[in-house]
C-alpha cells in the first residue's frame, strides 16, 4: 500500500541521514572518499523525494480541496528534491 512504502521511504531518510553524519568522521582520504560522500548524499535525496511522493499520493486520496493542495506541495517538494 502507499502507506507502508511512505513509512519505509520515511525509515530509508532517517538511515541515510545517520550514514551521511557519520560519513564525515572517516577518514577517507582516498580518491574514493568523495565519491562515496557523493553516493551517501544521493541516497538521502533520492529517499527524500520518494517520501513526499508517497505522501502527496496519500494527501491525494482525500476528497477536501486542502488535501488535493496539500499533496500538490508535496509532490513538487518531491519534484525539487530531484
Amino acid at each position: 500500500t502507499l502507506a507502508v512504502k511512505r513509512r519505509l521511504a520515511c525509515e530509508m531518510v532517517k538511515y541515510w541521514q545517520q550514514a551521511q553524519d557519520n560519513i564525515i568522521n572517516l577518514p577517507l582520504s582516498n580518491g574514493w572518499g568523495e565519491k562515496h560522500r557523493f553516493f551517501v548524499k544521493w541516497k538521502y535525496i533520492e529517499a527524500k523525494a520518494s517520501a513526499y511522493y508517497y505522501h502527496g499520493l496519500i494527501l491525494d486520496e482525500g476528497n477536501t480541496e486542502k488535501s488535493h493542495g496539500m499533496a500538490v506541495a508535496a509532490l513538487q517538494a518531491a519534484d525539487e528534491y530531484l
